[in-house]
């Protein structure tokens, strides 16, 4: 696919763009495709410590472009003027700055920011919207940001992964009463600014401009020859030591999705990084979203796909985090007919969930062991030949209580361990997503134009409450396309009204 010179426009485009190349899941072909792709992109951690053993951690990072060369690269494209700024740390700073803004008319003023916070993934997507959405709210006219190599992700000199991301994973730990609880580097090809945001690594060639309301796309490729300064730009000053600069700002200012600057925020971003505006070499991902092929033809089309997160990794077997858990088998079953209804869908319709979460084991028996033990609450696995084969990533499993509704499949495709980029991409373009109280989840809602369900707040105190790095709060309303998952029982208006402008936009497309 072609990467997209420019782009204009603001309304969100599907993501199911993307299904074209899809399978589905309900054709018995899908499944072992996506297990047969599933983990081809694994980087062996022995080869990581290797190079670490060889010279030193530095060379993790020398393939990756520096913050001082990005940023100055960036400042020769696009500005006219630059200066440096840190982060306002209080109200009168952050007056002082819109002041300063504000004194610029010829040109626009942006920010731009180098993040290299050392966060897992989904933080570090959260803390990035979290400066956007506080700079756009200040009064910049866009941002401009890159994510370098830090935390997890690496990006040796001339090796054939390109970047990767390394996370503790407890697939490759021993099962709980089975020893000493552990979580083994696992390591993936993964770059999340350019897989996950559609952003190239140098700012000369496809630059998302947070917020912007003519264009979201920066490139100078798109002329042939390089353009005049654009911006007025202020480079914030964000460092590791400051990350929760723009939490507090937004303790102290509530932003609501009404706001045009946080509209702006949501469409540039799910408009530039749509999969027609892709990076050419971009890992697209199979998600088993596609048109059946072995039915009739008059139920092509059928299944609504719902993405689940189930947030375990370090939280425990049985922490609370996702909707499944809070809402047990036969509520979350319940809950699943209750969407159906809300949603009105046409007969011959149902919902078809998409579970991705991470758990102990890499074969179906020791997650249906896991789903004994809580984790996977409302999700069973009945035995079936082969349970013990490894490694699989892919597979079927059904609900633990059987929906009494017909608008809802008893059966639930299990994604569990696979490449993080696979299970982003799949939650952003399903047609419906429910997050957990888990930031990784809550950066594919950014990135999503359907319907999107977090849980409800009280469900924090129910379960002993929660971490405030997990997920704040505040940020579970920040886009009109965001529910909390009580709103199936008294919002169906609304819920039907954000559904139906998603399946429009699929139709136009």
């Amino acid at each position: 696919m072609q990467e997209a010179d420019s782009a204009t426009e603001q309304e969100p485009v599907p993501w199911s763009l993307a299904r074209s190349a899809d399978c589905a899941i309900s054709d018995s072909a899908c499944l072992a495709s996506l297990n047969e792709s599933a983990g081809a992109d694994q980087v062996p951690f022995s080869l990581i410590e290797e190079l670490v053993a060889e010279s030193s951690t530095t060379s993790l990072h020398a393939g990756a472009i520096s913050n001082t060369t990005w940023l100055r690269r960036f400042s020769d494209g696009y500005c006219k003027t630059w200066t440096e700024k840190r982060f306002p740390n209080s109200t009168k700073e952050a007056a002082m700055l819109k002041a300063l803004i504000d004194q610029q008319h010829d040109l626009e003023v942006i920010a731009v920011y180098y993040e290299a916070v050392h966060d897992g993934i989904g933080a570090r997507v959260k803390k990035l919207v979290e400066l956007v959405a506080a700079s756009l709210h200040i009064g910049f006219a866009g941002v401009a940001t890159a994510m370098g190599t830090s935390g997890g992700m690496i990006h040796p000199k001339d090796w054939p992964w390109g970047m990767t991301w390394c996370h503790e994973s407890p697939s490759l730990g021993p099962e709980p009463g089975q020893g000493e609880l552990a979580y083994p580097e696992k390591c993936w090809a993964f770059d999340v600014q350019r897989d996950v945001l559609g952003q190239s690594a140098v700012p000369e060639k496809r630059t998302l401009l947070w917020g912007h309301p003519d264009s979201p796309v920066l490139s100078m490729e798109s002329s042939g020859e390089q353009k005049a300064s654009q911006f007025h730009c202020i480079n914030l000053v964000y460092d590791e030591n400051r990350a929760d600069t723009a939490w507090k700002y937004h303790k102290r200012k509530t932003i609501a999705s009404s706001d045009r600057a946080m509209q702006l925020l949501f469409s540039s971003a799910r408009s530039f990084a749509a999969p027609s505006h892709v990076l050419p070499g971009r890992h697209e991902a199979q998600c088993g979203y596609g048109v059946e092929t072995t039915v009739a033809p008059a139920s092509q089309g059928s299944f609504v796909h719902v993405a689940i997160h189930i947030r375990r990794g370090d939280v425990g077997e049985n922490s609370g985090y996702a909707v499944n858990q809070q809402l047990q088998g036969a509520g979350f079953s319940r809950w699943l007919c209750g969407l159906a209804a809300a949603l009105e869908l046409d007969a011959g319709q149902q919902l078809m969930l998409h579970v991705f979460t991470e758990s102990f084991g890499l074969s179906r028996a020791a997650w249906r062991r896991a789903a004994l033990r809580g984790t996977m609450h409302g999700i069973r696995f009945s035995p079936q030949a082969g349970d013990d084969m490894e490694p699989l990533y892919h597979t079927m499993a059904e609900l633990e209580v059987l929906p009494t509704c017909e608008g809802v499949s008893p059966k639930v495709h299990m994604t569990v361990n696979n490449n993080p980029r696979d299970a982003i991409q799949c939650m952003i373009r399903s047609d419906i997503l429910v997050t957990s109280f888990s930031s990784l989840g809550w950066a594919a809602s950014v990135l999503h134009s359907g319907l999107v369900f977090h849980p409800d707040d009280g469900e924090r105190d129910k379960w002993g409450g929660m971490f405030h790095w997990d997920l704040r709060d505040q940020y579970l309303d920040w886009a009109q396309n965001w529910f909390r998952i009580s709103d199936v029982w008294t919002r169906g208006k609304q819920l039907r009204k954000v559904y139906s402008a998603a399946a429009d936009l699929d139709v136009m497309s």
